[in-house]
């Protein structure tokens, strides 16, 4: 009887597994039928005639070309100050004079930035005494990795920005050091010189945009528009039976945003991609059934002519003709 009952919850429990199994088939199978419909919708770009220049850019900071850092050598105490902050000193102009003996001279042409003792003061090896800065030779400091040294060049054309001022300075690259900072990747100090008005402060943010190339007259186009596949760079045009298909095309430089059809389009030709999809929350679709029965359908909505309307079409039918609809259906690959 024990025996008996054992093998009737074997048999159920086997039973629940079978049943459990067929279900998770079917969900698996049944979900293309209420999953989302999907539709494309297609906007036209043209293609036009413009030039391209591109340039690799930095981050930077604005410093002083020449200053000075008056620091004491020894333990000893200020005995005068001949400066005071906002002071102009020439070259030999003495800033302050220490107990032991020492007196500091100003080594250029500037103003004097900051005082940081009195007379009396006590100070110590490595103490700051004053700082002498000349504000009308600031420089733009950039670091630059060893991946992108190597094309830069004394002499270079560069544009430099004040970007808290949004000022913009036109200037070349004045030095390189060949000297690298340590880490796991090598960065060289490289400085630009910048004329720049009284607002400009040493320790400011600048970005410098050096030129990289640049094509003129050539035949451009949006780069939202581009679509990739193995074999490269693609966009969609429309045939001559209203439908629309792949043509490969070759690039150049870009901007970022406008890129250089180097072959495979000309000036004024129209091209399409998709900017987005539109799809349904979830639940019975139609369109799921379709895909699920025959493959993916994609609806394209071409917003360069005046339809209203939306077509589909199944795999090899071309819908609507393109004149009078403005809706063209094509398969999917």
């Amino acid at each position: 009887m024990r025996n008996a009952k054992r093998a009737r919850r074997v048999k159920h429990v086997l039973l629940l597994l079978v049943l459990a199994g067929i279900a998770t088939i079917a969900v698996g199978a049944l979900r293309p039928l209420f999953g989302a419909g999907e539709a494309l919708t297609y906007e036209s770009r043209e293609a036009r005639l413009g030039d391209i220049s591109t340039h690799m850019s930095f981050g930077a900071t604005i410093s002083a070309k020449h200053s000075q850092t008056a620091m004491a050598m020894a333990r000893t105490s200020v005995s005068e100050v001949y400066v005071a902050t906002g002071q102009g000193v020439k070259t030999g102009d003495k800033l302050l004079k220490l107990e032991n003996g020492s007196t500091y001279v100003s080594e250029i042409d500037g103003t004097v930035d900051e005082v940081a003792v009195s007379a009396g003061d006590a100070v110590w090896p490595g103490a700051t005494l004053v700082q002498v800065c000349d504000f009308d030779g600031l420089q733009a400091t950039l670091k630059v990795d060893e991946y992108d040294i190597r094309s830069l060049s004394v002499g270079r054309k560069c544009i430099a920005t004040v970007v808290s001022l949004g000022l913009t300075f036109e200037t070349e690259i004045a030095h390189i050091n060949r000297i690298s900072s340590g880490g796991s990747v090598a960065y060289y100090t490289v400085t630009a010189d910048i004329d720049a008005p009284e607002s400009v402060l040493p320790g400011m943010e600048a970005t410098v945009a050096i030129p990289d190339g640049s094509v003129e007259g050539a035949v451009v186009l949006d780069m939202d528009a581009l679509a990739f596949d193995e074999e490269g760079a693609y966009v969609l045009v429309r045939g001559a039976a209203g439908t629309y298909e792949r043509k490969p095309v070759e690039l150049g430089i870009d901007d970022g945003m406008a890129v250089e059809i180097v072959s495979g389009l000309e000036a004024g030709d129209t091209v399409y991609f998709a900017d987005g999809a539109a799809e349904a929350e979830g639940g019975f679709s139609f369109g799921g059934i379709y895909k699920a029965l025959f493959g993916e359908t994609t609806v394209i909505r071409d917003r360069s002519e005046t339809g209203g309307r939306s077509e589909t079409g199944g795999p090899g039918d071309a819908i609507g003709g393109g004149e009078t609809s403005g809706w063209n259906g094509r398969e999917s690959d």
